[in-house]
């Protein structure tokens, strides 16, 4: 199960996932007690598709909203891995600690923070020690800094965010040296939704970009991904239930095949709620 405390630092290990996580960026409403999400893989057979459940996770939420536990399981419901949630008095999340299938402690994040904004981020292993930290920066409540360290203080990674007002416009990841890795840049509809993300090299040279397109009540029903090359690469396909969660994401590869351009089941995501 991803942790989410040094994301930088994926620059050490390269940088893979561009695409923008639709689960991972939109808010629960309503009072959910447990949500369940199913990725599938997606099988071709006889010019019909078939999806097989591949990983699947379980959130349990407190009374409050707040996500106390997720837990990865196979497909046939065994334990993977779980991280469980701990807050202060405030309702502000002070550790996360993950276990694997057998409940032993494999890692732990601890949360530091000041006048209520997150000031540092310290993750140490199985064996207590420290592994990575992130410090923040900020501009008024808006994070302006992520500067990620080894465990002897080193800077392995930097992310500068840029606002205007508070709309996220620009997001610059940089190596340990300075120099930049990659860029992301934002831009939104006139109602505030976003409207596209694109991506650059070092270079400037445009290596994605993500095109959101939203219904008449401005609810998100697809994103568009095109190349390097400014053409389709992919089309994601987005449901939400009457409560405005999401519900389902499937993904279409398009190419050009025999003739003309197919769009092809590359991947499934269904989210399951319990209120």
């Amino acid at each position: 199960m991803k942790k989410i405390i040094c994301a930088v630092c994926a620059a050490a290990v390269g940088f893979s996932a561009f695409a923008y996580d639709i689960t991972a960026n939109y808010q629960i409403k309503g009072n959910a007690k447990s949500v369940v999400r199913t990725d599938y893989s997606i099988a071709s057979k006889f010019g019909e598709y078939y999806r097989t459940p591949s990983t699947k996770v379980v959130y349990s939420y407190d009374e409050n909203g707040k996500l106390l536990e997720s837990s990865e399981m196979t497909a046939r419901d065994v334990l993977v891995n779980k991280v469980e949630n701990k807050y202060n008095e405030e309702g502000l999340l002070v550790e996360q600690i993950g276990f694997d299938s057998e409940s032993i402690i494999t890692w732990k994040a601890v949360f530091n923070y000041k006048n209520g904004l997150k000031s540092d981020v310290s993750e140490y292993g199985s064996d207590g020690n420290l592994k990575t930290k992130v410090i923040y920066a900020y501009n008024g409540s808006n994070v302006s800094e992520e500067n990620c360290y080894n465990a002897e203080g080193t800077l392995v990674g930097k992310l500068v965010y840029k606002y205007e007002g508070d709309r996220l416009t620009v997001e610059d990841e940089y190596f340990a040296d300075g120099t930049l890795d990659t860029e992301k840049q934002y831009s939104y509809t006139e109602s505030g939704n976003k409207d596209s993300i694109t991506t650059f090299n070092g270079n400037g040279e445009m290596m994605l970009k993500e095109v959101f397109r939203y219904n008449a009540e401005n609810v998100l029903t697809e994103i568009t991904t095109y190349g390097a090359d400014n053409k389709v690469a992919s089309r994601t396909i987005v449901k939400f239930d009457d409560k405005g969660n999401f519900t389902k994401m499937t993904t279409y590869t398009v190419s050009k095949k025999f003739g003309t351009t197919v769009n092809e089941m590359s991947a499934m995501t269904e989210v399951a709620y319990e209120y």
